[in-house]
């Protein structure tokens, strides 16, 4: 079962990796100090950012819109209205655009009869990547190769050829850069969900290892028959290992009989991992003190694997390194999907109707299910604002706002974002929860440091009737 602990952990771990790779969608500045090419180059591009606005059927200040517009439905067009420097812009320079007035609805023709333009309409479904791409092929094709609009460039005086080449290269650059952006969050949320589907398989892959650990027993021991001269113990070997009761019981499980058979290679491909480990397992005092007893029992072959399981098996590097090996979502799931393996486990083993005990599901219910994706996206929409509430805070007394570990600031904005929007949730369940966050994944100090934030913040949050809950 993949619970709130878990999920948290991989939410932060999630934000990590999103925050400190994504490339920031900037609109360039005018430069201080520019040469003639420069400063047409920024007006280019301006004039070029807000024309595209405007060819999707934005209102842009006091300049003249299209009547209506095909276009008006591209991801990458609302994205740029609502960003805040682009709005400042359209005050600052829509005056400006009057110059191409009787040419926009000449070049919006020529982008409807493309065949960029067909191929683009064909998507059921388009992305904000989709939409960039279609732009950029129409800036490149159409736009800064139309007369009329190069003609209407010409009416500036500081026109050079340089500075509208240059203008159109920088447009391009920057919606380049917002496309990153924008696909690296939504492979950030993929990767989020996908996370979650791998701690469930482990959870399953790590239910079904004893049967495959027995399995690799009982076929050592028939090669051992298989000797040129084998031993009278090799021909009479004591087998009460792999006639264990409790492997029976998981073997007649309905919910695992269906596993193995959806996924029949599952482990079977990783001999040299199931032989290390058998060897542990065989060199263990839980293996000897069990194969010495005469004790032939339901309970006692249960609480065998349980002690394997937790005190051998989770505990080696062999385990650690396969898991790490396999997925970079494995990392740190070991510990807590191993606490719900062992519940099921008592729960196949000592259940009165055994035969029809059930896995855990991957979520509890539908709320844990949403809580991850959520959680994730509040602080994505909310960063400054979160990240505000920190700085308010920071004792700059003992600890240097733009020094804070990035960690640090992550934990506590994904704190923070937990504490405002699920009023279900208890305040001290919260903090807690990301202290301990904090202390594995950053520095000694970091969950005294996410304790006082998070208090002064909660108090803070308390007084403003921003939040009513303990």
């Amino acid at each position: 079962m993949v619970n709130r602990v878990l999920i948290r952990m991989k939410v932060v771990q999630m934000l990590y990796a999103y925050l400190i790779s994504k490339s920031e969608f900037q609109i360039l500045q005018m430069p201080e100090t520019a040469s003639r090419d420069k400063r047409f180059a920024y007006k280019v591009y301006v004039d070029l950012l807000l024309n595209v606005l405007r060819l999707s059927g934005y209102k842009v200040g006091d300049a003249e819109s299209l009547p209506s517009s095909q276009l008006a439905s591209n991801k990458m067009a609302k994205a740029l209205m609502e960003d805040d420097e682009v709005v400042s812009l359209v005050l600052k320079h829509s005056a400006d655009l009057s110059i191409y007035d009787d040419q926009l609805p000449v070049i919006y023709q020529k982008i409807i009869e493309s065949a960029a333009y067909k191929d683009y309409k064909k998507l059921k479904k388009s992305t904000i990547s989709d939409d960039i791409s279609f732009w950029k092929t129409i800036i490149y094709t159409i736009i800064s190769e139309d007369k009329g609009y190069i003609a209407c460039s010409r009416r500036c005086e500081d026109f050079t050829v340089v500075g509208f080449k240059r203008g159109i290269s920088d447009f391009i650059n920057t919606i380049a850069d917002f496309s990153d952006s924008a696909s690296l969050l939504h492979q950030s949320r993929k990767s989020l969900e996908a996370s979650f589907d791998k701690a469930y398989e482990m959870y399953c892959q790590l239910l079904v290892l004893p049967i495959a650990l027995t399995r690799a027993e009982e076929e050592k021991l028939e090669n051992a028959k298989q000797k040129y001269l084998p031993k009278p113990e090799d021909l009479n070997p004591n087998t009460k290992f792999v006639d264990n009761l409790y492997i029976s019981r998981l073997l007649d499980n309905p919910d695992i009989k269906d596993y193995l058979y959806q996924n029949d290679k599952v482990w079977k491909e990783d001999d040299v991992t199931i032989d290390n480990l058998l060897k542990l397992v065989e060199e263990s005092t839980y293996y000897r003190d069990y194969m010495a007893s005469d004790s032939r029992d339901l309970e006692s072959d249960f609480h065998l694997w349980r002690d394997l399981m937790v005190h051998v098996i989770f505990q080696s590097d062999e385990l650690a390194n396969y898991f790490e090996s396999k997925s970079i979502f494995w990392n740190d799931d070991l510990v807590v999907m191993g606490t719900f393996v062992v519940k099921t486990m008592r729960m196949i083993a000592l259940s009165d109707e055994y035969s029809q005990a059930r896995l855990l599901p991957k979520f509890k219910d539908e709320e844990d299910e949403r809580f991850g994706l959520e959680l994730f996206n509040y602080v994505v929409d909310n960063q400054e604002e979160y990240h505000g509430y920190i700085n308010r805070y920071v004792n700059t007394s003992r600890w240097e706002a733009d020094r804070i570990a990035m960690m640090d600031i992550i934990v506590l904005m994904t704190a923070i974002a937990e504490i405002l929007n699920y009023p279900a949730i208890p305040t001290v369940v919260t903090i807690n929860e990301y202290i301990e966050i904090a202390k594995y994944y950053s520095t000694s100090k970091s969950g005294q440091f996410v304790n006082g934030i998070l208090s002064s913040v909660v108090n803070y949050f308390k007084s403003q009737n921003m939040i009513f809950k303990d």
